[in-house]
């Protein structure tokens, strides 16, 4: 079992360092995905994500859904670390905000429901 760890940021130096490393220790990859409709991030949060660890791949850049005259972005953010996440029957993908921040109790608590799971389930929430 793999899991990954999807992030969409936008200028959130602030919070996206003590937000990766909350998960980092517990799972396989980190995927940012910086930016917004407007253009990437204008603050330092490209250079921190980068410099957390080797499990943290960050892409950036601008995000518009083509289909939706560029509104739902976050749509086509989410679609974009999806697609770079490693595939398999067993792997899971945390949906996880920049400015949020686990802790190990409850992130362990949801990794063991990961590990308990059977094949129809799907989703957690």
């Amino acid at each position: 079992m793999k899991i990954s760890v999807g992030i969409i940021a936008y200028n959130e130096e602030d919070f996206i360092e003590a937000s990766i490393r909350s998960v980092y220790d517990h799972v396989d990859q980190i995927i940012v995905v910086d930016g917004s409709p407007w253009g990437p991030s204008a603050d330092k949060t490209v250079s921190i994500a980068n410099n957390i660890g080797s499990k943290v791949k960050v892409i950036s850049g601008t995000w518009k859904n083509k289909e939706k005259n560029g509104t739902d972005h976050k749509m086509v953010q989410r679609q974009a670390y999806i697609d770079m996440m490693e595939h398999g029957e067993d792997n899971w993908c945390i949906l996880h905000d920049a400015d949020e921040i686990w802790d190990d109790e409850n992130l362990l608590r949801l990794i063991n429901y990961m590990h308990h799971a059977d094949h129809r389930t799907m989703l957690f929430s």
